[in-house]
C-alpha cells in the first residue's frame, strides 16, 4: 500500500467530510483563508508526543501505521512493538509483556523506551481487566522516560486506563483516526 499521510482529529471535533464521503484535505484553503479539518493532525507530526491514546474502527489503518513506528516514535528511541490481540490471560501477558527483558533492563536503566501496543481492544475481550492491569504496571514505570503508543477501537477503548493515563502524563492526547481523502484512495487504487 502507498504510503499515504494519515490525518487524527482529537474526539469529539467535527469532520468534513467531502460531497462523496470521503475526508476533506485539512491542507485546502477555500475562499483563500478557511481549511476544513482544520483541526486534523497529520501523522508525522505527532512523533514528539510522550503518551497517544489512537483511535478507530476496525480495518481504518491503525494497525498498519503502528508497524511504522518510526512514524510516530522520535528517532533514537530503543521500541518495544506488542501485539496485545494474541493475548487471552493475564499471566501470558504479564509474562511475555509486563516483564518483557526490554521493560525490566529499562525500568533498571536510565533510557527511553518507546511501548507500542496494539490491538488493547481485541486483548480487554480475552482480559476483561487489562486496563486496569496496564494501569498498574504503567504506575510503577518512569513515565518520564517512557513513549506510549496505544491502539483500540473507539469503542472498546478503557476510560479506566485513560484516567490513569492522564494521571501518568502530562501531554496524553487522545486521538481519533480520520477517513482517507479523495487522493489517497486514488493512489492506493493507481497501486
Amino acid at each position: 500500500m502507498a504510503d499515504q499521510e494519515r490525518f487524527w482529529s482529537p474526539r469529539l471535533s467535527g469532520i468534513q467530510l467531502d460531497s462523496d464521503g470521503f475526508l476533506a484535505d485539512p491542507g485546502l484553503l477555500l475562499l483563500g483563508s478557511f481549511s476544513p479539518n482544520s483541526e486534523a493532525i497529520a501523522t508525522s507530526s505527532l512523533r514528539d508526543a510522550r503518551a497517544l491514546v489512537l483511535l478507530g474502527e476496525m480495518g481504518m489503518g491503525k494497525s498498519t501505521l503502528l508497524g511504522k513506528p518510526e512514524r510516530l516514535v522520535p528517532a533514537g528511541i530503543e521500541m518495544l512493538s506488542v501485539d496485545l490481540a494474541q493475548y487471552g490471560s493475564e499471566d501470558r501477558l504479564a509474562g511475555d509483556v509486563l516483564r518483557h527483558t526490554a521493560i525490566e533492563g529499562w525500568v533498571a536503566g536510565d533510557y527511553e523506551l518507546a511501548l507500542i501496543l496494539d490491538g488493547f481492544d481485541e486483548a480487554q475481550e480475552r482480559i476483561p481487566q487489562l486496563g486496569q492491569i496496564l494501569a498498574s504496571a504503567i504506575r510503577a514505570w518512569p513515565t518520564d522516560r517512557l513513549v506510549l503508543r496505544i491502539a483500540s477501537r473507539t469503542l472498546e477503548w478503557s476510560q479506566l486506563l485513560e484516567r490513569h493515563l492522564g494521571l501518568a502524563f502530562d501531554d496524553l492526547t487522545v486521538l481519533v483516526l480520520l477517513p482517507l481523502r479523495r487522493e489517497d484512495v486514488q493512489a492506493i487504487a493507481a497501486e
